[in-house]
C-alpha cells in the first residue's frame, strides 16, 4: 500500500524544486554560482536589480571652440574640491600568509630603443611603429591642465575623440588636428573622470561624463552617444543610489552591451565606500536613441571591479580578495547567471595611496594604489593588471599581473612589467582583431610614455615589447599622476591601436602635455593610412 504521507512529502519537495527552477528563468533574478578553488560549488540565488534611463536630451550640438576658455574661479574651486573626492580608496585587503615572490632573473621589461629608424632604411613587417603622434596641448586652457590628466581616446577612421579630466577634443582628420569641445555643455555640474569608447558594429561613439560631488545629493554619469562621428549627440543620465555618489567609472564592450563598473561612496557625512556596481547597458538602445532598460549587480563586500576589454558574448571582471587571491566573475550576454571563481595567485605587496616611491622628491607614484586597472580576454586567456609598490625583491614600483584560462579560470602565470632600475605604472590594455594585445603605460625615473605590443612577433615570457612614445623631463611637484592612460583598437580595421596619455616637461604644477598616438606593426601601416581620411 502506498504511504499517503510519503506521497504528500514527495509532492511538496517537487513543488519546491519546480519553484526554484522557475525562479532562475525570471528576468528579475540573477543566479550567482560561487565556485571554490577545488571546483566544488555552492549555488546562491539573489534578486537582481533593474534600472531605467530615459533619453534626457536629443540632437545635442556641443560647443566647439578654436581656443579653449579659461576656467572661472568658481569652476576651479569646485574642481579643487573634487580632487579630494575622486579615485578614493576602499577597505584594506587581507594580507597573504604566503611568502611574497620577487621577480625572476632576466624577465625584466626593457625598452625598444629603436625609436627612430635610420633614414632611408627599409622597415620590416615586424617593426614596431608609431604611425602618428600629436599633441593635444592647444585644446587645454592653461588653468585646466593637471598632472592627473586621465586621457581617454576613441574613434574610427578620420573621426577621433579625446577627453581628459577637465577638457575634451574632436578630430576629423584621424588625429592630425584637434578642436576643443566644452565638457560643461549641457552639464553645469560637470566634474571629471571622462571616458570614451567606440562600438564598430553600430558605428557608435560613446562618451561618459561624471557630475561633481554635492553633499547629500546623488551624482550622475551622463552618457552621450553619436552615430555621425560626433556631429550630434543623444544623452542619458544614470544616477547614483540615494545617499551615495559614483566614482571611478571604467567600462568595456561585449557584442551587445556596455559593462560599466563604478565604486559608490556614502554622501550623507560618512564618506566611506558602500558598494561596487556593475551595470549592463544594451548598445542597441543607445544606437536607436530610446529608453535604456538595464541590469546591474551590486557588491557590498568587494571593492572595485574591472571589466575585460576584448569580450564577445561573455563579460568577465576581476576583483582583489586578498594579496594572494583574485575573484573572477563571468556574466554571459544571454543569461542572468553570474558565475564566480576565486583563484589563488602569487602573493604581492599591499599598496595603499602614498606607499609607492617613484622619486623621493616629486613622487609620480604617490597617488596610486593596488586596485585592478585593466582586464582583457583574448585567445582563450583572461588577464588583469595593477600597480604595486617596491619591496620584496622589487627595487621600484611595478605592474603586477595574473592570467587565467578562459575555459576553467585556472591560473596560468604572471606577465608583470618591471625593471630593477626604474618604475612602471598605470597600464591600459586593449585587444585587436587578431587577439593581440596593445598597451599604453608610464615608465622610468620620470613618467615617460610608452606603447607596448604582445603578439606573434615577440615571445613569452615576459611577452611585452615596449616602444618609446614621449619623454617626461621632470616629476610632478604635487606627487600626483594618473589616474589612467588609454589603449583602444583603431577602427574600422581594429588591427592597429590608438593610445592616449600625458607627459610633463616641468615639475611646477601643472605642465602636463597630452598625447594622441597610433601604433602597431609595420605590416599593418597601409591599413592605418588608408583609413585616415575615410
Amino acid at each position: 500500500m502506498i504511504n499517503k504521507k510519503s506521497l504528500l512529502y514527495s509532492a511538496i519537495l517537487f513543488l519546491i524544486v519546480a519553484m526554484f527552477i522557475l525562479s532562475q528563468s525570471r528576468p528579475g533574478n540573477i543566479a550567482i554560482a560561487q565556485e571554490s578553488d577545488t571546483a566544488e560549488s555552492v549555488v546562491q540565488v539573489e534578486s537582481s536589480q533593474e534600472g531605467v534611463a530615459a533619453v534626457a536630451e536629443q540632437n545635442i550640438e556641443l560647443e566647439y571652440l578654436s581656443q579653449p576658455p579659461q576656467l572661472t574661479e568658481i569652476q576651479l574651486a569646485q574642481l579643487e574640491e573634487m580632487n579630494l573626492q575622486v579615485n578614493l580608496p576602499g577597505p584594506a585587503l587581507p594580507l597573504a600568509e604566503e611568502q611574497i615572490e620577487g621577480p625572476l632573473l632576466e624577465t625584466e621589461t626593457v625598452i625598444n630603443r629603436n625609436a627612430r629608424q635610420v633614414p632611408g632604411s627599409p622597415l620590416a613587417n615586424g617593426d614596431f611603429s608609431i604611425f602618428r603622434k600629436r599633441s593635444i596641448w592647444s585644446t587645454q586652457a592653461a588653468n585646466s591642465r593637471s598632472n592627473v590628466s586621465e586621457v581617454s581616446v576613441a574613434g574610427s577612421g578620420k573621426y577621433m575623440f579625446a577627453t581628459g579630466n577637465w577638457w575634451a577634443a574632436k578630430s576629423t582628420n584621424g588625429g592630425k588636428n584637434w578642436t576643443y569641445v566644452n565638457p560643461y555643455s549641457g552639464m553645469s555640474r560637470f566634474c571629471c573622470d571622462q571616458i570614451v569608447m567606440y562600438d564598430k558594429a553600430r558605428n557608435l561613439l560613446l562618451w561618459l561624463r561624471m557630475s561633481r560631488f554635492v553633499s547629500g545629493e546623488s551624482n550622475l554619469y551622463k552618457i552621450l552617444a553619436s552615430t555621425n562621428g560626433g556631429a550630434s549627440w543623444t544623452a542619458w543620465n544614470f544616477y547614483s543610489p540615494s545617499g551615495e555618489w559614483y566614482d571611478y567609472p571604467h567600462w568595456a564592450l561585449s557584442n551587445d552591451f556596455i559593462y560599466l563598473a563604478t565604486n559608490s561612496f556614502d554622501n550623507t557625512g560618512g564618506g566611506g565606500w558602500t558598494r561596487t556596481r556593475m551595470l549592463r547597458l544594451p548598445l542597441d538602445s543607445f544606437r536607436d536613441k530610446v529608453t535604456v532598460y538595464y541590469s546591474f549587480h551590486d557588491n557590498f563586500s568587494e571593492f572595485n571591479a574591472t571589466p575585460t576589454q576584448g569580450a564577445t558574448d561573455t563579460m568577465y571582471w576581476g576583483t582583489h580578495i586578498s594579496t594572494s587571491s583574485l575573484r573572477i566573475r563571468e556574466w554571459p550576454e544571454d543569461s542572468n547567471t553570474i558565475t564566480v571563481y576565486t583563484r589563488t595567485i602569487p602573493a604581492w605587496t599591499s599598496t595603499g595611496r602614498g606607499s609607492a616611491d617613484c622619486g623621493h622628491n616629486y613622487n609620480w607614484g604617490g597617488r596610486t594604489d593596488h586596485r585592478i586597472l585593466v582586464g582583457w580576454v583574448a585567445k582563450g586567456e583572461i588577464g588583469f593588471m595593477w600597480n604595486v609598490q617596491e619591496g620584496n625583491g622589487f627595487t621600484f614600483p611595478y605592474v603586477n599581473a595574473a592570467t587565467f584560462k578562459e575555459s576553467d579560470k585556472s591560473y596560468i602565470g604572471r606577465p608583470l612589467v618591471w625593471n630593477p632600475n626604474y618604475c612602471w605604472l598605470y597600464p591600459s590594455m586593449s585587444v585587436n582583431a587578431r587577439g593581440d594585445l596593445g598597451m599604453v603605460i608610464n615608465g622610468g625615473t620620470t613618467p615617460n610614455l610608452y606603447a607596448s605590443i604582445d603578439d606573434d612577433y615577440n615571445g613569452t615570457p615576459p611577452g611585452w615589447e615596449v616602444k618609446w612614445v614621449h619623454s617626461s623631463y621632470a616629476r610632478p611637484s604635487d606627487d600626483k599622476w594618473g589616474d589612467y592612460n588609454t589603449s583602444r583598437p583603431n577602427s574600422p580595421t581594429d588591427i592597429n591601436w590608438i593610445g592616449g596619455g600625458h607627459t610633463i616637461f616641468q615639475n611646477t604644477c601643472c605642465k602636463a602635455s597630452i598625447w594622441f598616438f597610433a601604433f602597431g606593426r609595420q605590416r599593418d601601416s597601409n591599413s592605418y593610412w588608408y583609413w585616415q581620411n575615410k
